[in-house]
């Protein structure tokens, strides 16, 4: 995520930055309102081949790292693009920061199904109970975010 904001350091922005924010988010809002969106970012998920063959440890830190990056993994909330924009914006110190608490939050499944020994399967089903749930905290993260972004960008 830092290097979103080292690129857009380097950017030759003049006042088209409040734009291109607002921009970002409006596309964000766009595929919040989608009712079956394919996600955002590389269709590469965990392997279950993982699950068989490797101590469990291992297992949730490889995984771990796969969703904490959410690059390498599919994120079903436009969420996502409003910080990648935003990082974007930031430049890099901020992007860092962001990145590191965005993965933070990412790795928190993970860290739970460690500390309580849960079967990597209840993960998976948990998420797709609260499936509804993550859909409408992700349509305001995207519309205050989106906001707040993008007026932040004008003061």
């Amino acid at each position: 995520m830092a290097a979103l904001g080292g690129a857009g350091a380097v950017f030759p922005w003049g006042g088209w930055r409040p734009w291109a924010v607002a921009s970002g988010a409006v596309v964000a809002v766009r595929f919040a309102g989608r009712r079956h969106s394919t996600g955002i970012g590389l269709h590469r998920q965990v392997p279950r081949a993982w699950a068989r063959t490797m101590p469990l440890g291992r297992l949730y830190l490889l995984w771990g790292a796969l969703l904490g990056s959410g690059i390498a993994t599919v994120i079903p909330h436009s969420a996502f693009l409003v910080l990648a924009v935003g990082e974007l914006a930031a430049g890099p110190a901020v992007a860092s920061i962001a990145g590191a608490i965005f993965g933070a939050a990412r790795e928190g499944s993970v860290m739970i199904a460690v500390a309580s020994r849960w079967d990597p399967s209840r993960t998976t089903s948990a998420l797709q109970r609260y499936h509804t749930a993550a859909a409408r905290a992700n349509a305001t993260a995207v519309v205050v975010g989106g906001f707040a972004l993008t007026a932040s960008q004008w003061i």
